[in-house]
């Protein structure tokens, strides 16, 4: 004769939940030693920014920004340039652009690539700063008289590995056109 559990049902899912409860801790922990792996890893060293080339043009002038990318860690590193102001020209909205604080919209290229070779990363040796002038009128309508606001606002770096944790300082300037 099987005899009945005699444990109420609440303590069946309580006994169910501190299971499942430990399980998740357990892969979390695991996340959290790969996170610890990526966070102590020196390419969170790599910082990156804008500044701006003129800060007052004048109506025949193109907008431009100095972007710059700097390796602070001990090693090399490759960088895929695509969708960053490596780039020779803008191929997605990395810069939120305002006038009169209204953003402007993006009206660059938007391009698909197949999957990147080795040739498509950049080497970036420990200690480099890389700078690279930023046309912004090549996807911004700028061309009005006015106060722009131009903020770095996605930088997506990655490695032949994934992406690289990296940190934007100085990401905002301030153009006036005449």
């Amino acid at each position: 004769m099987i005899k009945a559990s005699r444990w109420p049902v609440r303590y069946k899912l309580q006994v169910f939940v501190l299971t499942l409860a430990a399980s998740l801790l357990a892969c979390d922990s695991d996340i959290s030693a790969d996170d610890a792996k990526i966070s102590d890893d020196p390419v969170s060293e790599i910082v990156a920014g804008i500044r701006p080339v003129e800060t007052t043009l004048t109506s025949d002038q193109s907008m431009q920004v100095l972007f710059f990318l700097e390796n602070r860690t001990e090693q090399s590193i490759e960088v895929l340039p695509w969708n960053t102001p490596l780039e020779r020209f803008i191929s997605a909205d990395i810069f939120a652009v305002t006038r009169s604080e209204e953003r402007l919209p993006y009206a660059g290229r938007v391009v698909k690539r197949a999957a990147p070779s080795a040739t498509d990363y950049l080497t970036i040796a420990a200690g480099e700063k890389r700078e690279h002038v930023v046309t912004v009128s090549q996807a911004y309508d700028v061309r009005e008289a006015g106060e722009y606001r131009i903020r770095l606002e996605a930088l997506n770096l990655q490695n032949p590995k994934g992406y690289i944790d990296s940190r934007i300082i100085d990401n905002t300037v301030v153009i006036v056109r005449q």
